[in-house]
């Protein structure tokens, strides 16, 4: 009888051993959750790193010399460049205009 205890003691060790390892191991169901947590997160950085460059490589096309969007090349002077044409005035605003004070 004392036989047949040791191999239940024995199998139940195995066994609670092995679902220890299956939960916590190098290779366990924790680390494979931070795997797929991970995936997650760049599978939705490729998709934002996708629609970055489709947009920039609409910004390519519209820039060619062949297909040339000359409002595009217009917008894009004034706004990085500030110029603007010869019969306009440009009249620079203030960053912040003041408010009245409460003391």
């Amino acid at each position: 009888m004392k036989v047949k205890w040791t191999a239940v003691i024995i199998a139940l060790g195995a066994i609670l051993y092995l679902s220890a390892q299956a939960f916590t191991g190098a290779d366990g169901l924790g680390v494979w959750v931070r795997v797929q947590q991970r995936e997650a997160a760049l599978q939705s950085r490729k998709a934002d790193l996708q629609a970055r460059q489709e947009a920039l490589l609409a910004e390519i096309e519209r820039l060619r010399p062949d297909s040339l969007d000359l409002d595009y090349v217009e917008s894009i002077a004034r706004a990085q460049l500030g110029l603007v044409r010869p019969e306009e005035a440009l009249v620079p605003l203030p960053q912040a205009i003041p408010g009245p004070t409460d003391k």
